[in-house]
């Protein structure tokens, strides 16, 4: 049994802070738990990469670049290629973290790269420091600029070329003691009269540390929202693909009582034909027909949310596939006093002729109900390889702000009573997935009180291969003595679909199970199979269909029937013959499919 999550489930998952204090620690902004900090280190790794590049390069550039200061003043002395070479060092570090930050992944040691780097950087400028104080006679740059320098290398070792954040925050502090050994080791200043710059470096320290730390808490509260948010979808996906999973695993059972009903009332309109009851059944077959056109409706939408319908395309004339439309909804269209008009083609298409024919039919009949149109036209334009289906209607059209709206499940633009007799609003939401399930790439155009065009393309078949689609045929009631087998599990079926072959004339052998049916077999000859697809014990249908066809030594015509939207023919039923039917089954659909199977076994009266 599915245990599926309510709303208010998936609403407290979405609405759970993702800052949580017993994930993040609070002084340094890392996740608390180890394994969690290293998966966010290498989520964190492409970003983290990208930023320090473009600093790295800045960087190298002045240091080299400021070279010609120690030029002038030491012209090629040997203090120049002291702090020359000292200067191109700094400059390759920097080029090796570069090389090292194009790595797909984080190399191992890079944190300890960066680390070295910032402690060089900060040898690197107590060493220009005591070279211009102390080594020159001339000092030829001033205090304030060493004061500037080493107040603002914490924001550099935090900020700019970050590492773990104790490592950069031992830097930052090895920084202030150097300037405070640097205040007390130049001649003529006493500590007392830098208190203001040691504050404030203390103050650049513990800015430095707030924007890292605070740096790494935001991005890890943004790793746990889209964790969270990505958890959120993939229930509410699962959810929703459960649910559609359940309906179509549940259709089975649904169709059976549903495929009874409308046996039994098809059997009743025969032995009352004649008598006033027909009128009361007439009323009741039409109840039947809208129940099983919104069952398949939702179960279709089901099975392709579920993602377990198929398609078989073939090469067919279109022609007959927009006449059959056309003559199914005459009904409908000379009731809301509409005429339904067809343009003639002879275009080629390439594509599922079963499916098409779904999409159109939704869409005439929308049309046919909603448009308030006196004229509904159905025509195909060519451009190129492809064939445009148009479904055109002179009505009232559709509101701009409403054409996004209009292939939304159980959307209905104007039937706020939900009247059934316009429909559930799933006609559209279909057309569009079997379009989608196809890539028919279905389209509306609309001009408010004026007209509306739905649209879809076809392509463009090889007459050559072009397979001629079964036609429809008036319901036949000649008689026959036939016996035929007849196979299903549910009683009720079976009863059912036994009462309609008597009345039709036909010698009806019961069997529930596969044992009963080859004793059965054995006993009598029959002409024609009908079996359910699912069969308790160790045959399904075909399987039981091969044991009688080794039994009889020859291939027995048969109807598989089943309940199973998620079932098509699959080649072992396409090479023997067999007919695959999805109940419910109308009583004209299986007449005409035997007829199909045996009419020279026909007898007529």
């Amino acid at each position: 049994m599915l245990t599926l999550p309510s709303f208010s489930e998936l609403k407290l998952l979405m609405s759970q802070p993702a800052n949580q204090s017993d994930q993040i620690s609070a002084f340094s902004g890392y996740f608390v738990d180890n394994a969690k900090e290293a998966q966010a280190q290498k989520q964190l790794w492409t970003s983290q990469a990208k930023a320090i590049r473009v600093p790295l390069i800045i960087f190298s550039i002045l240091i080299v670049c400021a070279s010609y200061l120690d030029y002038v003043q030491y012209q090629f002395e040997s203090h120049f290629f002291v702090f020359l070479s000292l200067r191109l060092l700094l400059a390759g570090l920097a080029g090796s973290i570069y090389w090292q930050s194009t790595k797909t992944n984080k190399p191992r040691h890079f944190n300890a790269l960066v680390g070295v780097f910032q402690f060089y950087i900060l040898c690197f400028f107590f060493a220009i420091f005591y070279d211009r104080w102390f080594l020159n006679p001339l000092p030829s740059i001033s205090e304030t600029f060493y004061t500037v320098l080493f107040i603002s290398y914490p924001l550099l070792a935090c900020y700019v070329f970050p590492t773990r954040l104790w490592v950069s925050l031992w830097h930052s502090l090895l920084a202030v003691m150097m300037y405070i050994f640097i205040i007390d080791i130049i001649p003529e200043t006493k500590l007392e009269y830098h208190i203001t710059e040691l504050i404030t470096c203390l103050f650049f320290v513990y800015y430095s540390y707030h924007l890292m730390r605070t740096r790494h808490r935001d991005q890890r509260q943004l790793l746990l929202y889209e964790a969270q948010q990505q958890s959120a979808l993939s229930l509410a996906i699962k959810a929703s693909q459960d649910k559609s999973r359940f309906i179509a695993a549940t259709s089975h059972d649904l169709r059976q009582p549903l495929h009874s009903l409308n046996i039994y009332n098809e059997l009743l309109m025969q032995q009352l034909k004649g008598t006033p009851s027909v009128s009361l059944l007439e009323k009741s077959r039409l109840a039947i027909d809208s129940l099983s056109q919104y069952f398949e409706s939702l179960i279709d939408i089901s099975r392709l949310d579920a993602g377990n319908a198929l398609s078989q395309k073939v090469h067919f004339q279109l022609q007959d596939v927009l006449k059959s439309v056309v003559d199914e909804q005459q009904a409908l269209a000379k009731k809301n006093q509409i005429q339904l008009v067809l343009v003639n083609t002879s275009f080629i298409a390439y594509s599922d002729p079963n499916l098409v024919k779904k999409v159109l039919e939704q869409l005439v009949k929308n049309a046919l109900i909603h448009s308030r149109s006196k004229k509904v036209l159905i025509g195909v334009r060519h451009h190129g390889d492809k064939g445009q289906v148009q479904v055109l209607d002179q009505g009232k059209g559709i509101p701009v702000d409403q054409i996004d709206t209009i292939f939304d499940e159980f959307k209905q633009i104007n039937n706020p009573e939900r009247n059934r007799n316009k429909g559930l609003g799933l006609g559209l939401a279909l057309a569009k997935k079997l379009s989608n399930l196809l890539t028919l790439n279905l389209t509306v155009t609309s001009k408010p009180e004026h007209s509306c065009v739905f649209s879809f393309e076809l392509t463009k078949g090889d007459a050559n291969k072009r397979v001629p689609l079964q036609g429809s045929e008036g319901e036949n009631l000649e008689q026959t003595n036939q016996a035929v087998l007849l196979i299903d599990d549910d009683e009720m079926v079976l009863e059912a679909m036994t009462a309609m072959l008597e009345s039709w004339g036909y010698h009806v052998l019961q069997a529930a199970n596969s044992n009963q049916a080859m004793t059965l077999a054995k006993q009598q000859t029959v002409q024609l199979v009908i079996t359910d697809y699912n069969l308790p014990g160790a045959y399904n249908g075909p399987a039981l269909l091969s044991k009688l066809n080794q039994q009889y030594q020859a291939t027995l015509p048969a109807i598989i029937l089943t309940g199973d939207i998620s079932l098509t023919p699959c080649h072992s039923i396409q090479q023997h013959g067999y007919l695959l039917l999805h109940k419910p089954v109308k009583g004209a659909q299986l007449r005409m499919a035997m007829r199909k199977l045996c009419p020279p076994l026909r007898q007529q009266t």
